[in-house]
């Protein structure tokens, strides 16, 4: 895929961030921000939503390990349930 070459002027600050990729990485990184500007995406708020999907699955994972996959442990089925409500708000 062609890509189109953009100049834009950002603070010393994230330039020094970018300038330290290489390239194609440069252009993935800010193509990746740019887009989800575009679309109205919080990339912050996304990472966070991530972070609980990760401790989400953390927590199934000993759940099934503590009850051989035979019972759920109370505890951590609990904490999943509450952890889901938060993201699907």
């Amino acid at each position: 895929m062609k890509t189109k070459q953009l100049r834009i002027r950002v603070s010393p600050q994230i330039a020094a961030q970018f300038e330290a990729l290489p390239p194609r990485a440069r252009g993935q990184a800010v193509s990746l921000i740019l887009g989800a500007w575009a679309c109205g995406l919080n990339l912050q708020e996304l990472l966070k939503v991530r972070q609980v999907v990760v401790n989400t699955s953390n927590l199934v994972n000993q759940s099934l390990r503590t009850s051989w996959g035979r019972t759920v442990d109370a505890q951590a089925a609990s904490q999943l349930v509450g952890m889901l409500r938060r993201v699907v708000k």
